[in-house]
């Protein structure tokens, strides 16, 4: 009974956005860890113009964030979902369609950073939808779980990806916009409409929201996110053109992060079970900034799917907690806004991180140890921005929200 509860087996919808999420999860996993090196490798982009490439991607995500949390605040997540997944099956198979036929390389880079629309009407709202139909005490659980049973398609992807790639870009693409068709089907199928208000309700001002202490732990999640943003492009780059891996083994040091979250999520979350969210989000960030910086030691595969354990369970530690502050923080009536404003700022430091690191990687010539100490330090502001969000949560009036509290 304890096991059903746990696994909220009897959640029909909760199961339905999880399970969506794993395809997409697959789909992006086969495809995203190789766009950086195609650009390198087949198409010959510099490596700050790759950065540039993702940067504007993320750039886009920014706006679409807002866009997101619109739609599915008044007008449902179920909508949200369904349009951003539309958009990406027409873009993806336009790619698969162009890296096969071997078109200008600038149109390649458009639609690759149009692609961004897509996850960013996803992303708010799925995020949204676990809260929505899950009770407050069942929350850290369920966005746990979520994260689980996505990584379970994130493991899978890029090993699949590294059979594949040889075969050309176009074959992950094609794999990931029929993905993207699965979860589309499941959304429609399986999903009710949730909204916060009537779409009569709308207004210019009610758009965007500010609210101090979403501000603060933005910002926070903001440094973190530019640590945690390496992830797609400079650590692939680094693996390829400094450890001097194969291009196509890369998908081995992504899935050992799949593999943790599946297997790692649970332990981690009944280890940091009755301390606070916040704590779990700063350890977390820890985690983060001492795994990126052992990258700069790294000489060999095996050692970065060891240092990639130590990046994983940061983002273990991170991702749910982060998922949870914002979701109780948040007015149940602004929940998707709320959600959207925190990965806005998110995907701003996802604009700036590859760029970041694109740069670090040129300026310093690929030195290891020059590069990820300046990309750890990311990580120590990100630290020290959640202990002061830590203190004005403290000198909140009796009642509010505690991060942590049930």
């Amino acid at each position: 009974m304890e096991l059903r509860k746990t696994l909220l087996l009897k959640n029909g919808e909760f199961w339905a956005v999880s399970i969506a999420s794993m395809f997409r999860s697959f789909g992006i996993g086969v495809a995203w860890p190789f766009f950086s090196i195609y650009f390198s490798e087949i198409l010959h982009i510099n490596t700050f113009y790759i950065g540039l490439i993702f940067t504007f991607s993320a750039v886009l995500s920014i706006f679409m964030s807002i866009i997101g949390g619109v739609i599915g605040d008044f007008f449902g997540r179920r909508t949200s979902i369904v349009i951003g997944s539309v958009i990406g099956i027409v873009i993806y198979l336009a790619l698969a369609f162009l890296t096969y036929s071997g078109t200008q390389v600038e149109f390649i880079v458009i639609l690759f950073v149009s692609s961004a629309a897509s996850g960013s009407l996803i992303f708010p709202a799925s995020s949204a939808l676990v809260a929505d139909v899950t009770s407050e005490a069942e929350r850290r659980n369920a966005y746990s779980l979520y994260r689980v049973v996505a990584n379970i398609g994130w493991a899978a992807g890029p090993l699949t990806g590294s059979l594949l790639y040889g075969y050309g870009m176009w074959m992950l693409l094609l794999l990931l916009a029929a993905t993207s068709i699965i979860q589309l089907l499941l959304t429609l199928i399986f999903l009710g409409e949730h909204r916060s208000e009537s779409l009569g309700k709308i207004t210019r001002r009610e758009l965007v929201v500010f609210n101090r202490l979403l501000i603060i732990f933005s910002v926070g999640s903001l440094f973190m996110v530019i640590v945690s943003s390496q992830f797609l492009v400079a650590l692939p780059l680094y693996a390829v053109n400094s450890v001097g891996i194969p291009p196509n083994t890369t998908g081995y040091i992504f899935a050992v992060n799949g593999a943790v979250v599946i297997f790692g999520q649970a332990p981690l979350t009944r280890l940091f079970k009755g301390r606070s969210d916040l704590s779990m989000m700063i350890a977390g960030v820890a985690f983060y900034a001492v795994g990126y910086f052992l990258v700069g030691f790294s000489q060999s595969l095996l050692a970065l799917m060891l240092i990639m354990i130590v990046i994983t369970v940061g983002e273990d530690l991170s991702s749910p907690a982060l998922s949870t502050v914002v979701s109780v923080i948040s007015p149940k009536e602004k929940l998707a806004r709320y959600m959207a404003f925190n990965s806005m700022m998110n995907q701003t430091a996802r604009a700036a991180g590859p760029s970041i690191g694109s740069i670090f990687l040129s300026i310093y010539a690929y030195n290891g140890f020059k590069t990820w100490g300046s990309i750890s330090l990311f990580g120590v502001v990100s630290i020290v921005i959640l202990i002061f969000f830590g203190f004005a949560l403290a000198r909140k009036p009796a009642g509010n929200y505690t991060p942590g509290s049930k």
